[in-house]
């Protein structure tokens, strides 16, 4: 687009736009929306599905809006009466060979199809020889169904493949009424690691999801914003969850976890794997309230109780300046839980030893979105200075643990699998006078600690994420506490007090404002700053702080 301006109207309005902006995106600068299904803004124009067709003063046809560019003087009609005829007409010939199986689709609630067609469908088909049978349910990658008789089409999927990613798995084939989108021969999007946006992009039912197919009704999900924590690109996402379930311990809450634009950190797009690796934050295995050994077996304890016993342990541990005491922060942690667990274990503890620069997900990146590092804040601890007192590298001091006589171990959960196996648990118990424990699940390791402490995933927790660019976000909870669990921050401010530290009761904006006030990194950063999209910390190279599109094209 040119920095001239054209004067166009659209439906009475008047609007001033760049040259080269085409009339949809003219009319969504007035708040007017024109149907579409093969338009995306992230994707190559086509004009395939012809819905988006409006009248033009002065043209003898209607015009396709999402291709067709502004002029000067234009006058648009996108409601017209010609413009109704003509979507009518296209809205038959998309459903001349569709199902009507609306009921059990997935997609149903949120599909434009069904959306149009109760705008500008509601005819009589006049369709007279059998409809064209499609393939059916058709699996094409770990997650993806085909419903080859619901596709209207629009290719977006297929031009996703092509132009974002460049995998090339999907294609159209056949001409006219057969025409179809298929796989490719001998490829497959198993393997695929942005299988799953193509589901994003379907317009109608065709493409579905196994993970979420037959689990819940779209309009029964409640969406909340979050940050995907599955590796340091820190991916902007929505979580879809049943509010009427959220208080029960033991239903599955959240249905599914979709991508949220951000122009600055993944744009329309995110991984499989952090698509489909929120289960663990709803299994069974999820620790509801504190455990505390007595002999061979946990019982459950109070918070207070807990922490009051806890704090006694760790101050036996360090009596005399003989004791010795390590602990292992997670890199899932916020920045203002690390901020905690530096003036705690680092700062008040002399003879603490940290167990941070965890080697742990340091492959597989693929140079789009999912990076090297799979962890969401390492960046950010290094920024609190966790290690500033010569921290250790995680697995290498935790394997040397049984050997090493220390008196006290603290230790959070990065993600149950990574736990040490139960063999350490075993060792450290004959070893070490006291293992505590912060962890979301269950684990062979947290059943021979002394102490566990449940905590909230990133699900339900709040607080900042520091990104492999420099960006700081904003991370909400998008459902509260799972039974008697705690965000880790509030989990260690109650802690404080006992060695004569005062945090207050944890709430995030207020450790935010402390962390920032105190951590050099930070300075000047508010809340406000961060807003929906994350802000880039001072010192960061302009470079890492581009747009998703500037760095694909570099």
């Amino acid at each position: 687009m040119s920095g001239e301006l054209v004067r166009l109207t659209i439906d009475g309005r008047e609007a001033m736009v760049p040259r080269g902006t085409t009339i949809l995106q003219a009319a969504e600068s007035l708040g007017i929306y024109i149907p579409r299904y093969c338009y995306h803004p992230a994707l190559r124009i086509v004009g395939s599905c012809r819905i988006c067709q409006v009248e033009v003063i002065g043209n003898p046809t209607p015009q396709i809006s999402c291709f067709t560019q502004v002029a000067e003087g234009m006058d648009v009609l996108t409601d017209s009466p010609l413009v109704k005829r003509v979507r009518t007409a296209v809205m038959e010939f998309l459903l001349l060979n569709h199902p009507i199986d609306c009921p059990i689709c997935d997609t149903s609630g949120e599909c434009d199809l069904q959306n149009f067609y109760m705008t500008d469908g509601k005819h009589r088909s006049r369709l007279r020889h059998h409809k064209i049978n499609r393939t059916k349910r058709k699996r094409i990658g770990q997650n993806v169904v085909l419903d080859q008789e619901r596709c209207i089409l629009c290719s977006r999927c297929v031009r996703f493949l092509q132009e974002v990613v460049q995998t090339h798995e999907l294609g159209l084939f056949g001409r006219g009424a057969p025409e179809r989108i298929d796989l490719v021969e001998g490829k497959s999007l198993d393997g695929n690691n942005y299988a799953g946006n193509i589901i994003d992009l379907c317009p109608v039912g065709a493409l579905t999801d196994d993970d979420f197919r037959f689990k819940f009704r779209v309009w029964d999900l409640s969406r909340a914003p979050s940050i995907c924590p599955f590796c340091s690109a820190g991916c902007n996402i929505e979580v879809h969850f049943n509010t009427e379930l959220c208080w029960k311990n033991n239903a599955m809450r959240i249905g599914r976890v979709k991508p949220r634009l951000n122009p600055h950190v993944n744009s329309y797009w995110m991984c499989d794997i952090g698509r489909y690796s929120f289960h663990y934050t709803e299994h069974p295995d999820r620790l509801k309230q504190p455990l505390v050994r007595e002999g061979e077996q946990q019982t459950a304890h109070s918070w207070s109780a807990a922490l009051a016993l806890a704090a006694a342990k760790l101050k036996q541990a360090v009596a005399g300046g003989t004791g010795r005491l390590a602990a292992f922060p997670s890199l899932y942690m916020t920045v203002e839980s690390a901020f905690l667990f530096r003036r705690l274990f680092s700062d008040q503890f002399n003879t603490a030893r940290m167990g941070f620069q965890s080697g742990i997900g340091l492959t597989g990146g693929d140079g789009f979105l999912l990076r090297d590092d799979r962890n969401p804040n390492r960046l950010g601890l290094e920024l609190v200075k966790m290690d500033r007192k010569g921290g250790e590298p995680r697995d290498e001091l935790l394997e040397r643990l049984p050997q090493s006589k220390f008196s006290a171990v603290v230790y959070v959960q990065e993600l149950p699998e990574r736990d040490p196996p139960a063999e350490l648990a075993a060792a450290l118990r004959g070893a070490t006078a006291a293992l505590i424990v912060f962890a979301t699940n269950a684990t062979q390791f947290t059943a021979l600690a002394d102490i566990v402490f449940p905590i909230c995933p990133w699900t339900e927790d709040h607080g900042t994420w520091v990104n492999w660019q420099g960006r700081a976000q904003w991370l909400t909870p998008a459902l509260p506490p799972m039974g008697g669990a705690k965000p880790l921050a509030a989990a260690l401010a109650g802690l404080a007090p006992f060695f004569g530290l005062n945090f207050g009761q944890g709430a995030p904006d207020e450790l935010f404002d402390r962390m920032a006030n105190e951590v050099p990194a930070f300075k000047g950063l508010t809340l406000p700053r961060l807003g929906g999209e994350g802000a880039g910390l001072p010192g960061f190279p302009a470079s890492r702080l581009t747009t998703l599109t500037e760095t694909k094209e570099r």
